[in-house]
């Protein structure tokens, strides 16, 4: 099976996998340094999956299934969060300024040293962790 990443805003070709899953081939391509930014991931189920030091920015994550990930130094400037699952991701050191959250649940999510978090409630599930 042959997975493809696109951009979301002009169909490019970012990656291309023969893993059997989305989070595979997302994975894969992180761990081979591929530039993701723009990607298509809009639903993506990606939960658990290590995401560390990714280029995500601008990408489309809206509505994806980010439930513990690790997102440790990934830059998600100016991606689309919206509704995105993201309760329990390891956000720290991530890069989320203007990234689009209404509505994403980060419900227990590790936001130490995050760059560029800036939110009016619109609807953003936080949960402060002791």
């Amino acid at each position: 099976m042959t997975i493809t990443i696109k951009s979301w805003f002009n169909g490019k070709i970012l990656y291309t996998s023969e893993k059997a899953t989305i989070k595979e081939a997302v994975g894969e391509a992180v761990n081979k340094g591929a530039d993701l930014s723009g990607a298509n991931l809009w639903g993506a189920h990606l939960s658990e999956a290590d995401l560390s030091e990714a280029n995500l920015s601008g990408a489309d994550l809206s509505g994806a299934d980010i439930r513990g990930a690790h997102l440790r130094g990934a830059d998600l400037s100016g991606a689309n969060l919206w509704g995105a699952h993201l309760r329990g991701a390891n956000m720290s050191g991530a890069n989320l300024s203007g990234a689009h959250m209404r509505g994403a649940d980060m419900s227990g999510a590790n936001l130490w040293g995050a760059k560029g978090i800036f939110i009016i409630n619109f609807g953003v599930k936080l949960q402060v962790v002791k």
